[in-house]
């Protein structure tokens, strides 16, 4: 009669469960280490947990047994755990099932260290921080940002170089308008030792943050909160915004209306230098402010030449003004 498959494999399981439990130590020989071995062999590519306990059996008989057969197995078997659970990881990974893989790889790591089998623990954390990346991103995008931020950090723990984690951790604080907590994940992707291939997500994480900052400094500029609006002019800079003209120009102007008048000049000059290559009529707005800064220090010559720089577009006419009826420019 011809016994089907399924009922071999279960018979196999059964009787490689009766070899795992029915074996005293008062009766275990090297036949019994290696039965166990073999059994694990076997049951490697379609039964991972048994061939794990299989293995496991084999160890804790080759220590009873001793000698150096019996050990060479043991090695064999100790080396064959940490690389099953790995495997079954992967295989897991391809069905999708990330839960199930990140078990995996965790037992492999513990494995690993049991054993003194490092490199499997070396393969299997970057695995394990790229599934929890590839989780939080899953959630970020469903704006579960707790849940985002969980799998971000797991990713980062397993990974301090995960780079695309710090990102993510940035973006979720800056929707949720954390700021402090949003500079912390910057600074920390920042400090993690970046490769030349991870520059491109360090210059994302700064644009989010300096972005972050140019904005609010529009709504506390429009509240004339001076104060705030040069705090977070000057941490969008600090964060990327260091090429940006218009950022020094609104800076001078925020320093303009605090009466911080040295201050202004050295951020509006910023913006000439930048904007250099600028129409005339485009850096106008920069010179007419300057103009007005040096006239509030009391430097007349430097007023004026600023004011007939500005003679070009909206602020000709304003321009022209101080230097005819206020400051009574000398024509050269």
């Amino acid at each position: 009669m011809r016994i089907p498959l399924t009922s071999m494999t279960k018979t196999a399981t059964v009787a490689a469960l009766l070899l795992i439990t029915s074996v005293t130590s008062a009766q275990v020989t090297m036949k019994e280490v290696a039965d166990a071995f073999n059994q694990g062999v076997q049951f490697a590519s379609t039964n991972p947990e048994l061939a794990v306990k299989s293995f496991e059996q084999a160890i804790k008989y080759a220590d009873e047994v001793g000698g150096d057969e019996a050990l060479g197995l043991r090695n064999q078997a100790m080396a064959q755990i940490p690389k099953l659970y790995f495997d079954h990881a992967r295989a897991l990974v391809s069905k999708n099932d990330l839960n199930g893989a990140l078990a995996q790889l965790k037992n492999c790591i513990a494995a690993g260290e049991k054993y003194n089998m490092p490199q499997y623990a070396n393969n299997a954390r970057p695995t394990i921080s790229a599934i929890y990346l590839s989780l939080g991103n899953a959630a970020f995008k469903s704006k579960n940002y707790t849940e985002a931020i969980s799998n971000f950090n797991q990713s980062t723990e397993y990974n301090p170089r995960a780079i695309k984690a710090h990102l993510g951790k940035v973006l979720v604080f800056n929707e949720q308008g954390l700021e402090a907590e949003m500079v912390g994940a910057a600074i920390d992707g920042m400090n993690s030792n970046p490769v030349p291939n991870d520059m491109a997500v360090i210059e994302d994480i700064k644009r989010v943050v300096s972005n972050f900052y140019f904005n609010s400094a529009q709504t506390t500029m429009q509240a004339k909160n001076y104060s705030t609006t040069e705090s977070n002019l000057l941490n969008a800079i600090k964060f990327g915004m260091d090429a940006n003209p218009i950022v020094y120009y609104q800076l001078g102007l925020a320093r303009m209306s605090m009466n911080k008048w040295d201050e202004a000049v050295e951020a509006l000059m910023e913006s000439v230098d930048l904007d250099e290559a600028a129409a005339a009529a485009d850096k106008a707005k920069y010179f007419f402010n300057l103009g007005k800064s040096y006239e509030a220090l009391g430097n007349a010559q430097k007023a004026c030449e600023s004011y007939k720089k500005a003679l070009h577009g909206e602020f000709a006419q304003a321009a022209k003004f101080q230097i005819e009826n206020v400051l009574k420019c000398v024509s050269e």
